[in-house]
């Protein structure tokens, strides 16, 4: 048999049961004066100060924060991974989720009966799920093992291939796109490219490299507050002076930035 690292791996079969709107006004993710504060009662953090916000189908947004602004947060209330403190999110479709999806299995759960089970809650085909992750991640003959035992390369192909092969209206990126390594990064690449014709994206993230590559429209969260702004330049342009004056730690005074790209980092112009 040839090699088969080279085969396109299509999800065309992996399709959302949501009816998404071809109007791109219809939002798909509310907020309603949602309030959220982060740790003990006495020490909280506020991360969300009555944020109203409704995000449009197929929207492309990044949203800047400094470390600790509540960046990951957010990004849980969209997915309902967290509940707010007051307030309430609405979701009019399936939101992925915010981190990796291998954390939902148990010390015996195989990877079989991982991408089962979430194929069942994202209302996607068991099968075809199936299929393509095991050939999206190089599972062959590994299907069956409990994911615990998964080698930490295998592990994290795994969490691409259920991310990406999972039907979304839209999919959350915290902090940067990890696109794995070696065969996958093509795959993972592609994946992208094809989700992203029918779904929105949301990058929350402190990199204003990322942010650059990631492009579409601009917000910041800062202090409890998110502002949106008109392009993705102009959130950026603030965010480097909000960065400046108001740091939320010291060490963030900056805006975050990196000379050179994390090897299994997604790069649009690649």
């Amino acid at each position: 048999m040839g090699d088969s690292s080279d085969r396109p791996i299509s999800i065309q079969g992996c399709h959302s049961a949501t009816v998404r709107s071809e109007k791109r006004k219809i939002s798909v993710i509310a907020f309603h004066d949602v309030m959220k504060l982060v740790g003990p009662q006495a020490k909280a953090t506020l991360v969300l100060a009555g944020l109203n916000w409704a995000i449009p189908a197929r929207s492309r947004i990044t949203i800047l924060g400094q470390p600790g602004s509540g960046k990951t947060t957010l990004l849980q209330l969209m997915a309902g991974s967290s509940l707010p403190t007051r307030g309430w999110v609405e979701r009019r479709g399936i939101v992925s989720s915010s981190g990796s999806l291998t954390f939902y299995a148990t010390g015996r759960t195989t990877a079989a009966q991982l991408v089962h089970h979430l194929a069942l809650l994202f209302r996607a085909d068991p099968k075809e799920l199936t299929a393509f992750v095991e050939a999206f991640a190089d599972l062959q003959g590994q299907m069956n093992r409990p994911v615990s035992r998964l080698g930490r390369s295998p592990r994290q192909n795994l969490g691409l291939g259920l991310f990406y092969g999972l039907p979304c209206d839209f999919y959350l990126f915290d902090d940067r796109v990890s696109m794995g390594r070696g065969h996958v990064m093509g795959r993972a690449k592609d994946a992208f490219q094809s989700r992203s014709q029918d779904a929105g994206m949301i990058l929350a993230t402190s990199d204003l490299r990322i942010a650059r590559k990631f492009g579409g429209d601009g917000a910041i969260l800062h202090r409890g507050e998110l502002t949106l702004f008109r392009t993705l330049e102009e959130a950026i342009s603030e965010f480097e002076y909000v960065c400046r004056v108001d740091p939320v730690h010291k060490h963030a005074a900056a805006g975050r930035k990196r000379d050179e790209p994390e090897d299994d980092e997604y790069m649009l112009d690649a």
